[in-house]
């Protein structure tokens, strides 16, 4: 018989979601970091998973949102960096190198 073991992947991840109170103008902001962590030790084989590329990513997103009745108008720009490099045998990524992306939104939500 074939035995297989599992064993989770460490990571690190902080994120924070901050706003005003405003009650026609508020803003706010979503800030967050994450890192691969790699295994406790070599993997025994093959390992599968999404990201297993990935070495940290990071993201920062303001926002602002306009209030009227019951009309909000929102805006938001949001800015990621991921890592990317090559995964070792336990699960580290190494010679990884940033690649980023930039967004934009506009949202109008009307709550009834």
């Amino acid at each position: 018989a074939h035995s297989i073991t599992y064993a989770p992947t460490s990571q690190l991840s902080a994120w924070t979601d901050i706003s005003t109170k405003g009650k026609r103008v508020k803003f706010g902001l979503l800030a967050g970091y994450a890192a691969n962590l790699g295994f406790d030790g070599p993997a025994a084989g093959k390992y599968f998973g999404l990201g297993q590329d990935v070495d940290y990513l990071y993201r920062f997103a303001p926002r602002i949102e306009w209030y009227s009745g019951r009309l909000m108008l929102a805006l938001e720009t949001e800015y990621t960096v991921a890592a990317y490099g090559e995964p070792g045998d336990d699960g580290l990524v190494r010679n990884s190198s940033e690649v980023g992306n930039f967004r934009c939104l506009a949202a109008a939500f009307y709550f009834f």
